[in-house]
C-alpha cells in the first residue's frame, strides 16, 4: 500500500469541465495544501459516454485509476458496472488484487453504504445526512473512523465551486498501512458518482 494513504487529512476536489463525460478528481493533503493524488476515469466506452449526457448517467459504469501526482505511481483502482438497484463498487490495489467493496444500502431519506472486505465481511458503515453534505463512517463496533464533509472551509473559498468537493478526515486510531484506508479514499471519490450524477 502506498505510504501516502497513511495521512489522515485530505481534501477531494473535482475537476470542473463543461459538457464532461469522464470525471477527474485531485486529492489534496490539507496540511500542505498541495495536491498529492490524482483520480482519473478510464476505460469508458462510447455507449457509456453517450449515456452520460442523458438522465440515465447515474446508472452507467465507471472505472478510476488512482495515482500519485508526483511520480504517477498507481495506488488503486475502483470500478462499478452498470447498476439499476444497488450500486456495488469494487476496489483493487496497485497490483490488481481485490481489497473490498463499497455497497449502497437502502435507507429512507439518508444515503447509506457499507464497506465490506474481499470475503464479504462488513468492516464499516457510511451514513450521510439528508442533503448528502456530511457522512460519518463507523466500524463494526460503531466507533467513528472517518468523516466526509462539504461544510469544511479550511482550504479557502477557491476550492469550493459548484463541483462536489469534500474534506476527508481519518481518525488517528485507524492503523497505518491498514487496507481499509484504501477503501475509505475510494468511498469519497465514489460519492460524487453514485449520489450526485443525476
Amino acid at each position: 500500500m502506498n505510504s501516502i494513504l497513511n495521512k489522515n487529512h485530505f481534501f477531494v476536489k473535482e475537476h470542473v469541465r463543461i459538457l464532461k463525460a469522464a470525471n477527474q478528481f485531485d486529492v489534496y493533503e490539507i496540511e500542505s495544501q498541495t495536491p498529492v493524488i490524482h483520480c482519473k476515469e478510464v476505460e469508458m466506452s462510447l455507449i457509456t459516454k453517450i449515456f452520460r449526457y442523458t438522465k440515465y448517467k447515474a446508472y452507467t459504469p465507471f472505472s478510476f485509476d488512482v495515482t500519485t501526482i508526483d511520480s504517477q505511481d498507481k495506488i488503486m483502482n475502483l470500478k462499478r458496472g452498470y447498476t439499476f438497484f444497488r450500486s456495488v463498487i469494487e476496489v483493487t490495489d496497485e497490483q490488481g488484487n481485490l481489497v473490498g467493496y463499497i455497497r449502497r444500502l437502502f435507507k429512507f431519506l439518508k444515503p447509506s453504504f457499507e464497506i465490506i472486505d474481499s470475503e464479504f465481511r462488513q468492516l464499516a458503515t457510511i451514513d450521510g445526512d439528508f442533503f448528502a453534505w456530511d457522512f460519518k463512517i463507523r466500524n463494526s463496533n460503531q466507533e467513528e473512523i472517518a468523516v466526509v464533509t462539504k461544510k469544511w472551509g479550511g482550504l479557502g473559498k477557491e476550492l469550493f465551486t459548484n463541483a462536489d468537493n469534500y474534506a476527508f478526515i481519518i481518525n488517528e486510531n485507524v492503523k497505518q498501512d491498514d487496507k481499509i484506508r484504501m477503501i475509505l479514499l475510494a468511498t469519497v471519490v465514489s460519492l460524487d458518482m453514485v449520489l450526485k450524477e443525476r
